[in-house]
């Protein structure tokens, strides 16, 4: 461990004169005294008049005055430039970690150090202290790859640990081996076979060919058929990257009926395919075979929440589904029609949502696209977009004559900016945060509130009405 100050001379001084634990009681008073730092000049090497705390003076006299300047000098950069300490403050270095500036009237003491020695020792310090005096490096070497080793070490996140899994039972395992003479990664899956999770990771790990097996292993049948050479393909993740593969069953010992009431397919493909004419294919396709006639299905999409997905072009009714009924195959073709842009928006005064609130999002030539209103509850609002850049507007009217946007989070302008710019570049949704406030002059206003100029009908004939009877 290393202790710095602005001018860390005596310090040096101490730890090399000195055993360890006197070396700790030495610097401590001493480090803890900005005067007696400062009257230190390591220019000159003046030393002062100093108590001696236990310590063999003669030593530490000799070995203070063969210090040198330009490494007094080095020591002082690095408390300023490094650091970031001004003179007089107090920090402790210790492999790398950062312990300080410490206040004037902190404390670092000798039992703190011990602590620090402590720590510093249960983690990876001894680990590599071993492993370096199995080097046989000279022991300053030594000293110095350690702190360095520990120090990047230390500013490494800590990771979970992998454990390795190990089953007797064979029989309800499935193994996919990698590419041989390859870097691979080491995947291990444990499933419940008959849940929509396994639907979905049927489809990114196993092979198509191992589908049957999957079923088989954990003794059911499978819920559709998957033979037909024109499916979904399977087994996306080891078409990205090398992988082995163990795939573990965790069935339910009893079950009173069977869990699934859904057929699943991924759509998921592992790269953009094109077509002999070297144009993009239409896209990835779902294929659903030997399907039962006699239920009444649906046909819908499960995606993120902020798309919005439809139904483009079919010739049946995908919410009513009876094959019985059907000649030939049904067919849909579905579309991304639009990201959904979703904030929060609140009164900066009140801290309550302005209830009523309407924002129009638009672009340079066409400000006003699309327009929402702001819920109470929350201050949830949403927009549909698409990938691009926008503008997020007060609706012209009440909304903007009312209220101003003061400050705005999650968006691609300044907080501060007039117009508020919202950069849609992913299919991930984004959510932004908006506040806003009454103007000086509208303090007294009520948004929701009816306004001379907005009188419906039955207002004009309670005012004649009125008139009539003054006659």
């Amino acid at each position: 461990m290393q202790v710095f100050k602005a001018r860390p001379d005596h310090h040096s001084a101490a730890i090399s004169s000195l055993q360890p634990n006197a070396a700790v009681c030495r610097i401590h008073p001493h480090g803890s005294t900005q005067r007696q730092v400062q009257s230190t000049n390591p220019l000159t090497q003046e030393l002062p008049s100093i108590p001696s705390g236990g310590m063999d003076l003669d030593a530490f006299e000799k070995k203070f005055n063969t210090l040198e300047v330009e490494f007094m000098r080095s020591q002082q950069m690095f408390c300023q430039d490094v650091l970031k300490l001004r003179p007089g403050q107090r920090a402790v270095i210790s492999n790398g970690r950062i312990l300080g500036p410490f206040e004037e009237q902190e404390e670092f003491t000798v039992e703190d150090f011990q602590l620090l020695e402590r720590i510093t020792l249960s983690g990876s310090a001894e680990k590599v202290k071993a492993k370096v005096k199995q080097m046989g490096i000279k022991s300053k070497q030594a000293s110095d790859l350690i702190m360095k080793v520990d120090a990047l070490l230390s500013a490494v996140p800590n990771g979970e640990v992998r454990r390795d899994i190990s089953f007797k039972d064979t029989q309800s395992v499935l193994h996919l081996a990698p590419l041989e003479n390859e870097v691979f990664y080491d995947v291990v899956a444990i499933v419940d076979p008959l849940t929509r999770e396994a639907q979905k990771i049927s489809s990114l790990l196993i092979p198509l060919h191992m589908v049957h097996m999957f079923y088989q292993l954990s003794h059911l049948r499978p819920l559709h058929a998957l033979s037909s050479p024109h499916n979904l393909r399977f087994q996306v993740l080891s078409q990205v990257v090398n992988v082995k593969l163990q795939v573990f069953m965790n069935c339910r010992a009893k079950l009173s009926e069977l869990p699934l009431k859904s057929f699943y397919r991924f759509v998921l493909e592992p790269d953009v395919a094109f077509l002999a004419n070297d144009t993009a294919s239409p896209g990835p396709v779902a294929r659903f075979m030997e399907l039962p006639e006699s239920p009444l299905l649906t046909l819908n999409m499960i995606t993120p929440e902020s798309w919005m997905v439809q139904a483009e072009h079919s010739l049946h009714d995908l919410d009513n589904i009876h094959l019985q009924e059907v000649n030939g195959v049904v067919a849909a073709e579905f579309e991304l029609e639009h990201l959904l842009l979703e904030g929060h928006c609140f009164d900066l005064s009140t801290g309550q949502p302005p209830r009523g609130l309407q924002f129009t999002l638009g672009m340079s030539q066409d400000p006003l696209m699309y327009d929402t209103i702001v819920m109470a509850n929350l201050g949830y609002f949403q927009l549909k977009a698409n990938p691009g850049a926008w503008i997020l507007r007060l609706r012209k009217g009440r909304s903007e004559d009312i209220y101003q946007i003061i400050t705005h989070d999650g968006t691609d302008s300044p907080p501060d900016a007039e117009e508020v710019i919202v950069v849609l570049n992913s299919f991930h949704s984004k959510i932004i945060k908006v506040r806003v406030q009454k103007k000086a002059e509208k303090i007294n206003e009520d948004l929701l509130s009816e306004t001379s100029e907005s009188k419906g009908i039955w207002d004009s004939i309670v005012s004649v009405w009125s008139t009539f009877e003054m006659r």
